[in-house]
C-alpha cells in the first residue's frame, strides 16, 4: 500500500533558477532518513521513546498477567470460585490478550510516527496523535479488566501458595500515566509541525484550489485504510481469541472456521481492493468497495447488538470488543464517506496529479524548509 501520504511537498529555492529540485541529498542513510528541524526530531525521539519504554512495560504485564492465568485455571479445578467459575477463567484468558494487541498497537503507531514525519504529512500526524489519545483510553480498560478479574480472584491466594491477585497493577497505572504524557507530547508536536508542514501545502499548490481538495481527500482515504487495517484485525482477532475459539463456546470451532475463514480474510482482501480501486480510478472496484464497506459495518452493528444482548458470551472481552466495534464503525463509516467523495473525482486528472508527485525522491528535507520558512518570514515577501 502506498505510504506517500504527503498532502504537498514545497519547492525549493535554487540561486539563479528560481526553484531546485527536490531530491534528498546525498550522504549516509541516516542523514538521508532522519530530518534536521528540530520538532520533526522530536517527533520521531518521542514515537521510538514510546514504542521501547511501553512495550517493555506491557511484556512485563503479559507475563504476569499469563502465569496469573495458569494459576487461576489450576485453582479452577478445585472449584475454587464456584458459580463465578466461567466468569474467572473468561477474565483470565481476556486479559493477556488485551496486552498483546496493545504491544501491537505500539508498533503500529511507530510506523503512522515515522511516516508522517519523514513524508511531511499533517493528516497522518493528526491520526497519529488521535491514536495515541485512543490508546491511552485502551490503557484504562486494561487496568479496568484487571481490577475486575482481581475482585473475582481474591480468595485465590487461599489455595494457590504464593498467588497475588493483579500483581501488574502498579505497572499498568505507570502505563496510563505514560500514555497520558505522550498523549500530550503528541499534541504539542503536532501543532508545532503542523506549521512547518503547513509551509509545504501554502508553496506547493497556492491557490489552485480544486487540485488541493482532490489530493486531499486521496490522502484521507489511503490514511483510513491503514486504521481500517489495524482495527478490522484487531476487532475478528478478538472477536475469535474472545468468544469463538474457547473451550466454553457452544460450536467454536465450526464457527471460528466461518468468522476467521471469511471474516478476516475479506476484510483485508476488500481493502486492498479499495486502495487499487482509487489508484486505477474504477467504477467498478469502487462500486463493490461501497458494498463492501457497508457490509463490514452491517456485521459490526449486530456484533455490537450481540455484545449487549448475549452478556453472558462477552464475559472478559465485552469492554474491548465494544471499543473497537464503535471505533471500527467510525472508520468504516468515515471511509464510505470519503470513498464517495472520491469517487465523484474519477476522471478530473487525480492520477496525473498523483503521478507527478509520486516521484520516491521527491521528499522535502525539513531542514530545507525551515530555513525557507525563515527567509519567507525575515524577508517579508514571498517568492517570485
Amino acid at each position: 500500500m502506498d505510504t506517500d501520504l504527503t498532502l504537498m511537498r514545497a519547492p525549493v529555492q535554487e540561486q539563479g533558477t528560481g526553484f531546485r529540485s527536490m531530491g534528498r541529498k546525498k550522504g549516509s542513510f541516516l542523514s538521508r532518513v532522519i530530518p534536521q528541524e528540530f520538532w520533526s526530531r522530536a517527533a520521531l525521539v518521542i514515537a521510538f521513546s514510546q514504542f521501547l519504554i511501553v512495550s517493555v512495560l506491557l511484556a512485563i504485564v503479559l507475563k504476569m498477567n499469563w502465569e496469573q492465568a495458569e494459576s487461576i485455571y489450576a485453582c479452577s479445578k478445585l472449584n475454587c470460585y464456584g458459580s463465578s467459575t466461567a466468569e474467572v477463567k473468561a477474565n483470565s484468558r481476556a486479559v493477556p490478550i488485551y496486552q498483546g494487541i496493545f504491544i501491537l498497537a505500539q508498533g503500529f503507531q511507530l510506523v503512522l510516527s515515522f511516516d508522517s514525519v519523514l513524508n511531511s504529512s499533517v493528516m497522518q500526524l493528526l491520526s497519529t496523535t488521535v491514536f495515541n489519545i485512543a490508546l491511552f483510553g485502551y490503557s484504562i480498560i486494561q487496568w479496568v479488566q484487571g481490577n475486575t478479574l482481581a475482585g473475582l480472584t481474591k480468595n485465590t491466594a487461599a489455595t494457590i501458595t504464593g498467588f497475588v491477585s493483579h500483581r501488574s497493577n502498579l505497572i499498568e497505572l505507570v502505563i496510563i500515566a505514560l500514555m497520558a504524557i505522550y498523549s500530550i507530547l503528541w499534541v504539542i508536536v503536532t501543532i508545532r509541525l503542523y506549521k512547518v508542514f503547513g509551509w509545504s501545502i501554502f508553496k506547493e499548490l497556492g491557490a489552485d484550489i480544486a487540485v488541493r481538495r482532490r489530493l486531499t481527500l486521496y490522502y484521507i482515504y489511503v490514511l483510513l485504510l491503514k486504521l481500517d487495517t489495524f482495527f478490522f484485525v484487531g476487532f475478528i482477532g478478538q472477536y475469535l481469541l474472545l468468544v469463538l475459539i474457547t473451550p466454553e463456546a457452544d460450536g467454536g470451532d465450526s464457527k471460528a472456521w466461518i468468522y476467521g475463514g471469511v471474516s478476516l480474510p475479506l476484510s483485508i482482501i476488500l481493502l486492498a481492493i479499495a486502495y487499487y480501486a482509487i489508484r486505477r480510478e474504477s467504477n467498478v472496484l469502487m462500486t463493490l468497495v461501497l458494498i463492501g464497506l457497508s457490509g463490514v459495518m452491517g456485521f459490526l452493528v449486530t456484533r455490537l447488538v450481540d455484545i449487549f444482548v448475549n452478556t453472558t458470551r462477552y464475559v472478559g472481552s465485552r469492554n474491548s470488543l465494544t471499543f473497537f466495534a464503535l471505533f471500527t464503525i467510525f472508520l468504516c463509516l468515515s471511509t464510505f464517506v470519503i470513498a464517495v467523495l472520491n469517487f465523484r473525482n474519477f476522471g478530473k486528472g487525480l492520477i496525473d496529479q498523483l503521478k507527478s508527485r509520486g516521484n520516491p525522491k521527491g521528499h522535502l528535507q525539513l531542514d530545507d524548509m525551515g530555513r525557507e520558512q525563515s527567509q519567507y518570514t525575515n524577508n517579508g515577501s514571498k517568492w517570485s
